[in-house]
């Protein structure tokens, strides 16, 4: 990695550090069956990670959610999608950190979510600073060891893909009951 990327890097999780802190709220763990609105974030490299993506939204959708998606796109500019609930954003629309600039978290806070989940099994400060700024009862992401913005996080072995997560997301949060 470069010396640039570093700095960059460096920067990006102490705006992401101080996100979490300045963003307080209260979680807490929800009953499947009343969650309503779930909100998917991810990396999309390929026309073909979007088509996963999508599969995965209808996996939600047949359980009767309505399905939120961003997605970081490795490009200057991203295309503009059809549906509402579908936002894509590229190279263009992040800081000198390479995170969401002011304008994009704005339009991102300005929905809440009953479960948000970081849908990526790598390091995606991108994402992770959106996710830090979202407005939902319950976040769920792939562990990782430092900077925690999920409620849950679900341990990902080397290998395996966004579906695997998914399928482990699911299964936590269909079988674990709350006292609430």
């Amino acid at each position: 990695m470069s010396i640039l990327k570093n700095v960059k890097r460096f920067f990006a999780k102490r705006e992401i550090s101080k996100a979490i802190k300045t963003n307080k709220r209260s979680a807490r763990f929800p009953k499947y069956s009343d969650v309503k609105t779930v909100m998917l974030l991810f990396r999309s490299d390929v026309e073909e990670d979007n088509s996963k993506m999508k599969k995965y939204a209808k996996k939600l959708e047949a359980d009767g959610k309505k399905v939120y998606m961003w997605g970081v796109i490795d490009k200057k500019e991203a295309e503009s999608t059809q549906r509402a609930e579908y936002r894509l954003f590229g190279e263009s629309e992040l800081n000198e950190y390479d995170l969401p600039c002011d304008k994009l978290v704005d339009e991102f806070r300005n929905n809440s979510y009953d479960m948000m989940i970081a849908m990526y099994c790598n390091e995606e400060l991108a994402l992770d600073y959106l996710l830090s700024h979202g407005r939902a009862d319950f976040k769920v992401s792939a562990y990782k060891e430092e900077g925690a913005v999920s409620d849950l996080m679900i341990a990902v072995q080397e290998g395996k893909d966004e579906g695997y997560l998914l399928n482990q997301i699911l299964f936590y949060v269909r079988n674990v009951q709350s006292k609430d």
